[in-house]
């Protein structure tokens, strides 16, 4: 969207249309800040699984990223949580595709199945 693309330089600005143009809210005042949220999740994502209101792709995400916020290795989160989804996908027969070793699912599959 050329409205988006306009206002992506001005921090608070962005945040607003993107709100008005796609209502979704996603707001952090730095991706830092991002730690905070995982370890919140990393304590309330068991239980929540434990009581069926997560399942076990959710709780996995939720792990790979503390282990990347949280744990010196510096982990890559987003391409280890890729992979870790490709895998169970290809295990549970949802995918055949071995690129999703490596690659997210194409962008309709992804909005079709909306965790």
């Amino acid at each position: 969207m050329p409205v988006k693309y306009l206002a992506g330089g001005f921090p608070w600005v962005r945040d607003v249309v993107n709100y008005a143009v796609d209502r979704k809210w996603d707001y952090q005042i730095t991706p830092a800040m991002r730690a905070v949220t995982v370890l919140g999740k990393a304590v309330h994502d068991p239980i929540k699984y434990m009581n069926d209101e997560k399942d076990i792709k959710d709780l996995i995400d939720t792990y790979i990223d503390f282990g990347g916020y949280w744990l010196p290795f510096n982990i890559p989160s987003a391409q280890l949580r890729t992979t870790t989804d490709g895998l169970l996908d290809i295990l549970n027969g949802e995918s055949s595709d071995p690129t999703r070793l490596l690659l997210r699912p194409p962008y309709e599959q992804r909005n079709n199945n909306r965790r």
